[in-house]
């Protein structure tokens, strides 16, 4: 016996109270909220059952109300109103029943405030708790062009029931689910008793769910749901690319910068003893990179210079100090050896001309301070201009790296908390 489609509200034949009628003609029991009757809604609504009402679940989402999800109208028809415990946790969610007459029947589970939308499927592919355990590594499976792994398995009890359904669901009713997650939908792989359902789902945004129901339903999820997306904005993709590629060229241009060593224009060396000198330099080009350079043949000592230069005019430019140090040895790992024997200053000149460069030894030792020579004997001065720096290129293919880089960090966390909740684990 089909129940007449014209059929839009009935009295519970247990209770008398009154109850919409919304779920089509496929529905199979009708469950009063009032009395906890259930209803054959194959066979005028006889009683079939009932159960005890003194739990009542109250949610943002009621029966009856209207939703367009996905393109789709739907209207909510029934709820379930699950409970798992486990390892001393324990868990509650409510599953509601949505009917569309285009569409058929499909379930939008509440957990936390996060929401996500099931429709039946059909695969030759049921993955039991069974096959979980005898599985050497986590188990994989490919389902229309998407990879899914295994997230967990769990086994939950039904604890309160209302409205109409597609098929007869109890009070104490137990159903155990393998899940498996992809980037963007899960496969919920379920067996009631000896009935098998396998059901893909997708994550409803608090945002969509509001635009759906019209209304707000003041959902504040907490955490991140293993089916939840990473959210982006709408140049996620673009700016990824230009980041990577702007990291790209800045990197390569700093490179090719770099290897400009430019001009020789003073090349010489002195004796320590003969300090302090002026020395005469040349500058043909204006507003150009100029390197001064001193290197000296210190070892296990350290020599420190003063520097001054000034323009064509006569005018100082700068006073800097440089120093130059290397240290050899061994121990239990071997030889080892530090510091630099060369040391250098650049400058950008502001006009051409005739400079000149105030060069003495300020101070100089050995190390350890006991032994004996002389620790620099000479120092030699080179002094180019016209050099190129990629320092600036470099400095912004850092700055893009680490946008890049906080990028790939936000996609990695949002990965480990969607997987944070995962059962599996590898056994040595």
């Amino acid at each position: 016996m089909t129940r007449s489609a014209a059929l839009v509200a009935i009295n519970c034949t247990c209770c008398g109270a009154g109850l919409d009628v919304l779920g089509g003609g496929r529905v199979e029991v009708h469950i009063c909220p009032y009395c906890g009757s259930t209803l054959n809604a194959q066979d005028n609504y006889k009683l079939l059952g009932q159960h005890d009402r003194k739990r009542q679940t109250t949610t943002p989402i009621e029966i009856g109300m209207r939703c367009h999800l996905h393109g789709v109208d739907y209207t909510v028809i029934g709820l379930i109103e699950q409970y798992e415990r486990w390892a001393g946790q324990s868990a509650l969610w409510v599953d509601f029943q949505l009917y569309s007459p285009t569409h058929g029947y499909v379930w939008l589970t509440l957990e936390n405030d996060h929401l996500t939308l099931s429709r039946r499927v059909r695969t030759s592919r049921m993955l039991t708790p069974a096959e979980v355990e005898r599985a050497p590594a986590q188990p994989r499976l490919k389902f229309r062009g998407m990879w899914f792994k295994y997230y967990e398995t769990s086994t939950s009890e039904a604890i309160y029931v209302a409205g109409e359904f597609s098929y007869r669901p109890q009070i104490a009713d137990r159903v155990t689910t393998v899940t498996v997650v992809a980037a963007r939908a899960a496969l919920h792989f379920s067996r009631t008793g000896q009935e098998d359902e396998v059901e893909i789902s997708t994550y409803v945004t608090p945002a969509e769910a509001n635009d759906a129901f019209g209304t707000d339903l003041g959902l504040r999820p907490s955490g991140v749901h293993p089916e939840q997306p990473l959210r982006k904005g709408p140049n996620h993709d673009f700016l990824r690319r230009l980041w990577l590629c702007g990291a790209g060229l800045c990197l390569l241009l700093a490179l090719l910068l770099s290897g400009g060593r430019g001009s020789t224009v003073l090349n010489t060396t002195y004796a320590v003893n003969d300090l302090p000198v002026e020395v005469p330099f040349a500058i043909a080009t204006a507003n150009q990179l100029v390197e001064i350079e001193l290197s000296g043949p210190v070892n296990n000592s350290w020599a420190d210079f003063d520097m001054e230069v000034t323009g064509p005019e006569d005018d100082p430019l700068f006073g800097i100090g440089r120093g130059i140090e290397y240290y050899t040895g061994s121990d239990k790992d071997g030889r080892w050896s530090e510091g630099n024997r060369t040391a250098r200053v650049r400058f950008r000149p502001e006009t051409p001309g005739t400079h000149a460069l105030f060069l003495d030894l300020s101070e100089a030792g050995n190390w350890p301070a006991t032994t004996p020579g002389t620790p620099i004997r000479e120092v030699s001065l080179t002094v180019r201009e016209g050099l190129t720096s990629g320092s600036w290129a470099l400095r912004s293919g850092l700055f893009f790296v680490a946008l890049f880089a906080l990028m790939i960090a936000r996609q990695v966390l949002h990965h480990a908390r969607r997987w944070q909740g995962c059962d599996w684990t590898d056994e040595d």
